[in-house]
């Protein structure tokens, strides 16, 4: 690069007259005039820049960013560790600074764009990544091609983000270029490459990050370029979506309002980009996710039939796009999401679409470490060109994932293996295999990547009967549209008088584990239970009117299309004529698990249930239940559900396959193989014993019994051989299903007597884990599966079961060993994932919850007046602890939560995150306050009977001042808390002089407490007026609250005297010579930072 090009463009350099001083004070600078100042300079440097950025700088007016945003990129690149803009050093030129990496920029783009990620899906490729869909498509084409003229060869990444693809496409081509074409001057070479390589992207800014990328790249490959050589270069990078805009783009009912939308200076039609069978390579990493732009997904489901099945990803569309825009046996490249491989809207892109043309390789890189790719995803390579009947493709297919962070992801063991396994088909490590398939098998949905042994299992599995010829209805049954106003713990309900009647048990889906149905919460359920088709009037149940009249709005606006009433549920599925019993399963885990749902509770939409016919006996639920939980069951589920991958972007969970989250819808699984007949006695068994541990469960913290050490000790014990027979049992399901299915003969492996049988197996000592263990001692194996289930690993059989079992289970050893069937089935892919808590986990939050039951109990909260009515009464926390320290239940608790210990250092601690301060500005940010504000203005009106008003955002954690206070609130600032403090602080420790309240007084005997209290503070001879002002300011939030009865924390029935709190409040004014606003402003002092200034010394 010559020294006329780039030496050094960034923001302005300091003392320079475009650049603002000073930096330390970052509210002092313009970031907007900073910016543009910062690129009006890389415009002038150098012409290729200028055609990276439109003429004028008005679309970033109308685009610019947030202003926090604005001053972080202003930071970043006045910042000492900034990248430097210089050409590589030549071997005769001593380097003057770090080679530009113009990387930078698109995780930059990336980092400083919540709203890119969101919104348009906006993550950089990892270069490997764009490194071997190039050697699969871009390099075999340009060697198949013929001489490359001004306009013979294109390439295009329809959503190239940043520019990755074209950064790294450019120097092949121009390689290409200068091989066939030695005479061309190096800047006429680059400029014929550079008409070779297109991008577009529907963000007009990632479309510039990508022209100023490709420039710079440009610039540096053109080195002994002539100044001015330059200036007809073209850069050929569009704002534009792709699937809408450009040549030959698809149309439809809905697209023509997006043709062309922008102004945007660089659009398709004008650069002839995005033309419809032009391009001899088209590659890229499309969005992944679901589009949330109701008007730009109806035009994509109008203009690609692919996207007609429901919701469906970005993928799918892009899919259709890149194959259409490739001119006839043109190359495609791309990494997908694997969603459509297996959900519902992929079906027609795999059947109807996929089967019109060639592919040639389909990589599954889900176990592949991929910074920042979270969501499990495959390769396709394929051409534009009609397939035959014999067509063949590679597939390569993963065995397990990358087992930890590798220092390079481009090493790492997965992403090695497959690229080993592309260069010999077939083969097989323990990480992939790659395998030479018929293309037809891949027309059908959905898609198995399936290893050829597990090819064997499903072929095995094949069956006449199905688990919808035995069901009523598959799927949901719940939605209440609004999860976090309608429920709450049963504590918490009764704090605010909710009704029982009116209330239902919640369940979700991590609340089905291990054959149990164990739910947290309850509900707000306004239907009738013999007829839940009617909903009853709210009127009748003036406790959770209480509760939800401040939500109002906002349950409204969930319902207004509906025409329901605003209290009830979003949905409720009623089947009249299915069994009281259902079958339940969470929608979401890396294990299936089912329960038989008996009692009448409400299953959220992560619970999905299977119903049955209203004929179906006990005897035969059971026996499906016994297959559903089955490991045979749970092989099948993992073949044709979707995985989810990790919950977090680019986190890795423990490697193993087992660890992988999958979706378990009811759509896949109406069509498992059912067996012909099953198991029913030990399903019995292990329903009763799941029964049992619930039963355990309630009797650890029954609010009637004293939970002292030696019944917490005796129901340990049977907590614990409860679940080591659950453990036994479900081991012999697994194998006797396995000869139901006809996957071992029967009678080819010996069965144990009942009498025989062991008491229980602890988890660790199972056959598939005994072999696992010995591959890990002998280090043909890793796993974290002892480790995650803190399980001891065993190498043999225990010596403490009978001769029989023992034998039993070295013969399953053995045939794990020899039959490649039950190598499959046996792994921890598929055997039951066993997450029932350790009884230490049941019953110390059980003790803990007795405790603080206790410190709510209603006498240590009221006094007796003269008259015999009750008035509440305030505690400080020595007085609470006083009155409860010499109980002796509470003694025995204590003592058994810990050893050796009293209430007076117990029960503080435990109080301690179940109170939430008095005061408004005492629990939450100004963030937090600034929406406050706008919940009050909102309850003003709605008392005054207005209707259809603008609902305020949603509370976040950060708004809130510490943890505790919004994991008793939440998004609404819903009152769940067991105690109020009336302490004038922010901090959250409790002194024995802090003053505590019951978070179950209404608005009224708030108000009267809140008066006692400033009464006593300004009692002499210990008057603390400083104290005052922010207990006044309390009053003064309770005292609208106390007029509004039967809504929020406003008492249920009028009181005779509610008159008397705002009275004695206006006196306390007139007392201090304070005026209403003065006290309803106060704050407290914000908190000091760093460390006291040093005494200076004498």
């Amino acid at each position: 690069m010559s020294d006329r090009s780039l030496s050094r463009t960034d923001v302005p350099a300091p003392g320079s007259p475009e650049r603002p001083e000073p930096l330390a004070d970052a509210e002092s600078v313009d970031p907007f005039r900073t910016i543009e100042l910062a690129i009006n300079r890389v415009v002038q440097a150098h012409p290729v820049l200028a055609a990276a950025f439109p003429h004028d700088i008005e679309p970033w007016r109308r685009h610019r960013l947030p202003p926090g945003i604005a001053r972080r990129l202003v930071s970043y690149w006045r910042g000492p560790d900034r990248p430097s803009l210089r050409a590589p050093a030549s071997p005769d030129t001593p380097p003057q600074g770090p080679e530009l990496d113009t990387t930078i920029f698109g995780r930059l783009y990336q980092g400083i764009s919540e709203d890119s990620r969101k919104n348009d899906a906006l993550l950089t490729t990892p270069d490997f990544v764009i490194e071997l869909l190039l050697d699969e498509t871009l390099k075999p084409a340009l060697r198949d091609s013929a001489p490359i003229t001004e306009h013979g060869f294109r390439l295009i990444d329809p959503a190239c983000g940043s520019g990755g693809f074209l950064v790294k496409a450019l120097p092949l081509v121009l390689e290409r270029i200068r091989s066939e074409q030695p005479e061309l001057s190096p800047s006429e070479a680059v400029g014929r490459a550079l008409t070779c390589v297109h991008g577009a992207d529907r963000n007009p800014f990632a479309a510039m990050v990508a022209r100023f990328r490709l420039a710079i790249e440009a610039i540096g490959l053109a080195e002994e370029a002539e100044p001015g050589d330059e200036e007809h270069w073209s850069i050929l990078v569009v704002g534009a979506d792709s699937l809408l805009e450009g040549h030959g783009a698809p149309s439809g009912p809905f697209t023509d309002r997006f043709e062309a939308a922008s102004s945007w200076p660089f659009w398709a039609r004008a650069a002839n980009v995005l033309g419809c069978s032009s391009y001899d390579v088209v590659v890229g990493n499309p969005p992944y996710l679901v589009p949330r732009d109701k008007d730009k997904a109806d035009a994509y489901r109008s203009a690609y039939p692919s996207a007609r099945s429901g919701a469906f990803a970005m993928t799918v569309p892009f899919t259709e796009r890149a194959f259409s825009l490739a001119r006839a046996d043109g190359r495609v490249g791309l990494l997908l999401a694997t969603s459509f491989t297996k959900r519902e809207f992929g079906k027609p892109l795999v059947e109807v679409l996929l089967p019109t043309v060639q592919l040639d390789r389909i990589i599954d890189t889900s176990g592949a470490y991929i910074p920042g790719h979270g969501t499990p995803t495959l390769i396709l390579i394929g051409r534009n060109r009609q397939p035959t009947p014999q067509s063949r493709v590679t597939v390569v297919s993963g065995l397990r994932g990358e087992p930890s962070v590798p220092a390079d992801p481009a090493r790492g063991k997965v992403w090695v293996s497959i690229q080993n396994r592309l260069a010999e088909i077939p083969s097989q490590d323990p990480w992939t295999v790659s395998q030479d398939r018929l293309l037809a098998e891949y027309h059908k949905h959905p898609w198995n990547l399936a290893t050829p042994d597990t090819e064997t299992v499903l072929r095995a599995l094949r069956s006449r009967r199905r688990l919808s010829d035995h069901a009523h209805r598959i799927g949901y049954v719940a939605s209440t549209g609004a999860d976090d106003l309608f429920a709450s713990s049963h504590a918490a309900m009764r704090r605010w008088g909710a009704e029982p009647a009116a209330t239902i048990d919640l369940v979700t889906g991590s609340e089905v584990r291990d054959w149990q149905v164990h739910s947290e919460q309850v509900a707000f359920f306004p239907r009738d239970r013999e007829n839940p088709a009617s909903v009853a009037s709210i009127q009748g149940f003036p406790g959770h009117q209480r509760r939800l009249w401040p939500y109002r709005s906002h349950l409204e606006d969930r319902l207004r299309s509906k025409g329901k009433a605003w209290y009830d549920w979003h949905q409720l599925t009623v089947s009249n004529d299915a069994s009281p019993w259902s079958i339940i399963f969470p929608w979401v885990a890396t294990h299936p698990h089912f329960a038989l749902r008996r009692d009448a509770n409400a299953p959220l939409n992560s619970a999905p249930v299977i119903e049955l016919p209203p004929s179906v006996t006990d005897n035969q639920v059971l026996e499906l239940l016994g297959v559903l939980n089955s490991s045979t069951a749970c092989f099948w589920f993992k073949q044709v559900s979707n995985a989810k991958g990790n919950p977090r972007d680019g986190q890795l969970r423990s490697g193993d396959s087992w660890d992988t989250i999958y979706e378990f819808t009811a759509t896949r699984m109406r069509d498992l193989p059912l067996p012909e007949a099953g198991e029913t006695e030990l399903p019995r068994e292990l329903d009763a014993l799941a029964r049992r541990l619930l039963e355990l469960r309630d009797e650890a913290g029954d609010p009637g019994r004293t939970p002292a050490q030696d019944r917490i000790t005796a129901l340990g014990r049977e907590w614990r051989a409860t679940l080591d027979r659950m453990v036994m049992l479900q081991e012999e399901l697994d194998w006797r299903t396995y000869e139901a299915y006809g996957l071992i003969p029967k009678g080819s492996l010996s069965r144990v007597s009942p009498e025989a049988l062991p008491n229980g197996v602890a988890i660790g000592q199972r056959a598939f884990e005994i072999v696992l263990a010995s591959d890990m001692a002998s280090g043909a194996e890793k796993s974290a599966w002892f480790h995650r289930h803190a399980a001891h690993p065993v190498t043999e059989p225990p010596d403490h079961w009978s001769a029989d079992y023992r034998r039993t289970v070295s013969e399953r050893i053995a045939a794990i060993d020899g039959n490649p069937v039950l190598g499959v089935l046996e792994r921890p892919d598929f055997k039951h994932r066993w997450t029932t808590p350790s009884w230490e986990q049941v019953w110390q939050p059980a003790v803990t919850s007795w405790l603080l039951d206790r410190c709510e109990r209603r006498e240590l909260w009221y006094a007796k007046r003269a008259d015999g009515t009750e008035r509440p009464v305030s505690r400080t926390l020595a007085e609470l602890v006083g009155l409860l320290e010499n109980d002796p239940d509470v003694l025995a608790a204590v003592e058994a939560l810990n050893p050796g210990s009293s209430p007076r250092t117990v029960l503080p601690e435990l109080l301690r995150p179940e109170h939430v301060p008095f005061l408004t500005a005492l629990r939450l940010r100004p963030s937090g306050l600034k929406k406050h504000a706008e919940w009050r203005r909102l309850w003003d009106l709605q008392w005054k009977g207005e209707h259809q008003l603008p609902v305020p955002p949603k509370y976040r954690s950060t708004d809130f001042l510490r943890s505790e206070y919004w994991a008793n609130r939440g998004k609404f600032d819903l009152p769940n808390e067991r105690f109020i403090t009336y302490t004038p602080s922010t901090s959250s420790v409790l002194a024995p002089t802090t003053v505590l309240g019951w978070a179950g007084w209404d608005a009224h005997e708030r108000a009267c407490v809140l008066v006692d209290i400033v009464d006593d503070n300004l009692a002499p001879p210990t008057a603390a007026l400083d104290a005052v002002v922010p207990l006044l300011a309390g009053l003064a939030e309770v005292l609208p609250w106390v007029d509004r009865v039967g809504a929020g924390i406003g008492p249920v029935h009028a009181p005779p005297d509610s008159s008397w709190p705002r009275r004695r409040f206006e006196g306390f004014l007139e007392r201090l010579g304070l005026s209403e606003e003065t006290v309803t402003t106060w704050a407290p002092l914000p908190p000091r930072r760093g460390r006291p200034p040093k005494r200076a010394r004498s």
